[in-house]
């Protein structure tokens, strides 16, 4: 018979050598397991997943994870308050007038966008009103005394009836004499004719400067100058005579051919009232 006070073994407690043979095994496991894995290929679960320390590291992870995760959401947060900033900036710097700032991270089409809208262009001068209106004004003068000079016969005579000029000291020259015409017969003067009886004044020059030489001639008679002389005859026509300090031709014909063709430093005029009857050098 059993006695109540003798203590029954206990079956909870494991001998120390079996637990150190245990430790054994799991610490030979766990050196073993890579090497066998590497070797024959195979999965055996590590030493941590057999003692159940994975799942507490996997239960830890996402913690982490969103630790990480809100410290990127925060630090993103803050650059995006940065970039606010910078953009407020920015527009206050454009509404003040200020340059507008080129971040370094900007596109190649923003920094010559930027670049064409500061580039200064020398203005090309534009006429003035004034100059305007001179350069009309000197341009419709040039036209009309162009148009003016057109009409004039010589570049002298203003026509004033059919076949009828005027000159600006007021001779007129119209119809008449054997060529049909005065300005005709006086024309034969610009020119020698050798084989002429007696003398022939002849003027050197064209016929435009002949006609201004009648001018002066004309104007000096009537003023009476010095070398001057003005006489009616008995036609009741006027005979100018008028001296030049310079020889204005020559005479020719054929007494002036013998004499060899002496100089003429006068002229003499025939006028009939104001009309030019004849005209030459003697």
């Amino acid at each position: 018979m059993t006695n109540k006070n003798t203590p029954l073994p206990s079956t909870s407690k494991i001998p120390t050598k079996w637990l150190a043979v245990a430790v054994f095994v799991l610490v030979g496991y766990g050196l073993t397991q890579p090497f066998v894995n590497r070797k024959f290929g195979w999965t055996l679960p590590s030493l941590a997943s057999v003692l159940g320390f994975e799942d507490k590291a996997a239960k830890q992870k996402p913690e982490a994870a969103a630790d990480s995760s809100g410290k990127q959401l925060s630090d993103s947060k803050s650059e995006e308050t940065q970039d606010t900033t910078l953009s407020a900036e920015q527009l206050e710097s454009q509404l003040l007038g200020e340059p507008k700032i080129v971040e370094k991270n900007s596109t190649d089409k923003t920094s010559t966008k930027a670049g064409s809208k500061t580039e200064t262009k020398t203005p090309s001068k534009t006429p003035t009103k004034q100059e305007t209106t001179s350069s009309n004004t000197s341009s419709k003068s040039t036209k009309s005394s162009t148009k003016s000079d057109e009409k004039l016969l010589y570049g002298l005579l203003k026509e004033v009836g059919r076949e009828e000029y005027v000159s600006p000291a007021g001779l007129r020259y119209t119809r008449g004499s054997e060529e049909g015409h005065r300005l005709k017969h006086i024309e034969r003067h610009l020119a020698d004719i050798p084989d002429r009886p007696g003398r022939h004044g002849v003027f050197e020059g064209d016929m435009a400067e002949y006609l201004r030489l009648l001018d002066e001639a004309f104007t000096r008679a009537e003023k009476g100058e010095k070398g001057t002389s003005k006489t009616e005859d008995e036609d009741g026509m006027m005979k100018y005579e008028v001296t030049f300090p310079k020889p204005i031709g020559f005479i020719g014909g054929r007494d002036g051919a013998r004499q060899k063709n002496p100089d003429a430093k006068r002229l003499r005029m025939i006028l009939s009232g104001d009309r030019v009857i004849t005209a030459f050098p003697f």
